[in-house]
């Protein structure tokens, strides 16, 4: 493959080597995106997406059938043009509301009410479909870089304004953002489904591990296999809800965390046989039985 300066750039920056295809580079988008702050990296953010777009643009081309040799060379000037006032009005307008977005993200949204009419506010301003694409894939972008608090909640509602949980080709078409975003909503709708004893404490521990402070012996005793579980079974969507600081702390360290995910397994139901309650429950139900047998029975 023949390629200008440009994009020997962007995939430089990508990590990317030999010929890689579209998948690798979405691949290698996510994993540099998550080095990026994107409320205060703004300008990294944008190089970054660039690079990305050059890169992808240039593998589909290549990949895609063609009357023209294989040794057709790819440059800058094939791709849409940077400079139209348009596109550019578009961008200024998705980044100024994002903007806003990150700010209100930054003074606390507490609910999923809260979270959608933020949300819709900032869409009735994207007055342009261009601008309205650009908006969704920074939120979605900023979605897969990793929880902060309100996460939790704007991914329920960009998923509802977006459409994302039902069109999941839409979803793939934002690149690796989307990608992870369509895994995330697949193990959400699993751990939806689970039996409701275990969804309810499940929903708890996942909420407890938003906080930085440590848990007691007793309760890591009682939930640190749980957690273990939740990352198994559960890691993409895990990510965008909650802590992995706090996870990775709570399951003893970066190794037991990567071990946790090493071990990933579908999204799939609490199965019946699985163990539901804690050794302290356990123990109590126990007491309880003894006791009963003594009252009737002594």
């Amino acid at each position: 493959m023949i390629v200008d300066k440009r994009l020997a750039s962007a995939f430089a920056r990508l990590g990317l080597t030999g010929d890689p295809d579209a998948r690798a580079v979405r691949q290698a988008y996510a994993r540099q995106l998550k080095q990026i702050d994107q409320a205060t990296e703004i300008a990294a953010f944008q190089a970054l997406r660039e690079d990305y777009e050059l890169a992808l643009t240039a593998v589909q081309r290549l990949a895609a059938p063609s009357r023209k040799s294989d040794h057709t060379c790819v440059t800058t000037a094939s791709l849409p043009p940077a400079t139209d006032p348009d596109l550019l009005d578009s961008a200024k307008l998705a980044e100024a509301t994002f903007a806003e977005l990150a700010q209100e993200l930054a003074t606390g949204i507490d609910s999923p009410a809260a979270a959608s009419a933020v949300l819709k506010e900032a869409l009735q301003r994207l007055v342009s479909l261009e601008a309205g694409k650009r908006f969704e894939q920074r939120l979605a972008d900023l979605l897969a870089q990793g929880w902060q608090p309100g996460h939790e909640f704007l991914l329920e509602a960009a998923s509802a304004a977006f459409g994302w949980t039902d069109d999941h080709g839409h979803l793939r078409a934002l690149g690796g953002s989307g990608w992870l975003l369509q895994e995330a909503l697949i193990e959400q709708q699993a751990f939806l489904d689970q039996p409701e004893g275990v969804l309810h404490r499940q929903r708890n521990l996942v909420r407890r591990l938003r906080d930085a402070t440590p848990p007691s012996r007793t309760l890591l005793r009682d939930e640190q296999s749980m957690v273990t579980l939740l990352v198994r079974r559960f890691p993409n969507w895990l990510g965008i809800v909650t802590s992995m600081e706090n996870v990775e702390r709570w399951l003893g360290g970066p190794d037991a965390l990567q071990a946790a995910r090493e071990s990933a397994q579908p999204a799939l139901p609490v199965e019946a046989g699985e163990r539901r309650f804690s050794d302290a429950q356990v123990i109590w139900l126990l007491l309880w039985l003894v006791f009963m047998a003594w009252r009737y029975f002594g």
